[in-house]
């Protein structure tokens, strides 16, 4: 088959959105199939080699031209940019800024600017992609997979499929609709008019998560939805460092959502009351944490009163990241699921089983039978504890807790082991395995195989 990937990120751009995208590139082409990857040609953060891009066996254009981040990259030209500081009135009640915002696109409107300023990058974007789907037209492609990572995919990708005559397959590694986000009206209003659009125009969508499934299932009960997850790259190998003896530890990697914080705080006040009632000593216990969130995370250890057994690490190179994760015990995994807004499986989740560690996951809001929960009691990843079903839920992850805490201090490391299945399950080898079965399924018309690897 002849494969064309519609994607804003990927690699050396080292954002979250880049890795399906490229590891779906990677194995696909190694099944034997021609792919060809669109990017945009723009970072949306800083870009890693650890890649090495000159081993591709693939096509990668980059819809921006020649002069765009990646190709300068290639070229050893790019020059890191500078982070845009926030903006002067950022410190203004949410209320006000809703308001300046809009006063602002009524300004834009008013000088002829079709789109809202949150759209404007994005509606650019588009442009060239269109652009470039034009001149390739002379090409044949049986699969169109457009991946959201920002709107214009969804548009570039339904543009290519029609172009080409080719399936359509629209994949959401997130929500178009930002739920929580009321000041986000504009992106709204077109994220939801574009959803209407791929579920009617796609031959199948996938989404990262069943509950992102459902939500896109509303907008078109007969579309045809399937759950194809996130995962690992199960051809990395791993650095080789244990946990230090004597100390529970606990990691942190990455952004910190603000929906997922009341998950954290049950975290830190159980360990707190756990010191307090003599069950665990304050210098055995140890969590480490490196992103761009450190202050929202510290906050709720400082509340707690247990602010020294934090440990900021800052910033750190993806091979240092791993270095990390592998000298602590346990994964934390955050996340929320509320009736209005249900969170994603983020990375940390999948690296976790990676590193084949035990997981602890903690899920904010509202709702019971979160997705973490339901892989929780399949797979027994470790444990998952709820904010909707605290009264439960604390006194088990207390138990939890002292249960792993005394395991390490006695046997110096904890046994858990990931089952086969859930290695499997969210191994990329497996996932691009069950996406290329979708695309057989589309092009050649036998059923795809949809039994559990």
């Amino acid at each position: 088959m002849d494969i064309l990937i519609i994607t804003t990120c990927f690699i050396p751009d080292s954002a979250i959105a880049a890795v399906r995208p490229y590891m779906l590139a990677k194995h696909l082409s190694e099944a034997g199939e021609n792919v060809t990857v669109l990017r945009s040609g723009q970072f949306e953060k800083k870009p890693f080699d650890e890649y090495d891009q000159s081993s591709m066996n693939f096509e990668v254009i980059s819809a921006l031209g020649e002069n765009c981040d990646a190709e300068k990259f290639r070229r050893g030209e790019y020059v890191p940019y500078e982070h845009t500081p926030k903006l002067k009135y950022s410190f203004l009640p949410l209320p006000i800024k809703v308001m300046l915002r809009a006063f602002r696109d009524f300004i834009r409107k008013l000088r002829g600017k079709k789109v809202p300023k949150c759209l404007e990058n994005m509606v650019e974007v588009l442009a060239h992609q269109k652009e470039t789907i034009s001149r390739l037209k002379e090409r044949h492609f049986d699969v169109v997979f457009a991946t959201f990572g920002a709107i214009e995919n969804i548009s570039a990708g339904i543009f290519a499929a029609e172009t080409f005559d080719a399936k359509l397959i629209i994949d959401y590694r997130d929500s178009a609709i930002r739920h929580d986000e009321w000041m986000d009206l504009a992106w709204n209003s077109y994220a939801k008019k574009l959803n209407t659009l791929a579920l009617k125009k796609a031959d199948c969508v996938t989404a990262i998560s069943n509950a992102l499934a459902e939500e896109l299932k509303a907008y078109n009960k007969s579309a045809y939805v399937r759950t194809v997850y996130n995962g690992f790259d199960d051809t990395l190998l791993l650095p080789n460092v244990s946990p230090d003896e004597g100390i529970l530890s606990f990691c942190y990697t990455g952004s910190l959502y603000c929906n997922s914080i009341p998950a954290l705080r049950i975290l830190t006040e159980s360990i707190a009351d756990m010191i307090r009632l003599g069950n665990f000593e304050r210098d055995r216990i140890r969590f480490h944490y490196a992103g761009p969130s450190a202050e929202e995370f510290r906050k709720p250890f400082e509340q707690s009163g247990i602010a020294e057994l934090l440990t900021d690490h800052s910033y750190l190179s993806k091979k240092d990241t791993h270095k990390l994760q592998m000298s602590s015990d346990i994964f934390l995994v955050l996340s929320w699921n509320k009736r209005n807004s249900r969170g994603i499986l983020t990375g940390k989740f999948y690296e976790g089983i990676h590193a084949e560690k035990p997981i602890l996951a903690g899920v904010s809001g509202n709702l019971p039978d979160s997705e973490l929960m339901l892989l929780q009691k399949q797979y027994n990843y470790g444990f998952c504890y709820e904010q909707a079903c605290a009264k439960e839920c604390i006194p088990e992850l207390k138990t939890y807790l002292e249960n792993i805490y005394r395991e390490k201090l006695n046997n110096g490391k904890l046994s858990y082991r990931p089952a086969a299945k859930l290695y499997r399950k969210f191994s990329y080898t497996c996932i691009a395995d069950e996406i290329h079965q979708i695309m057989k399924e589309l092009v050649v018309g036998f059923p795809a195989n949809t039994s559990e690897t």
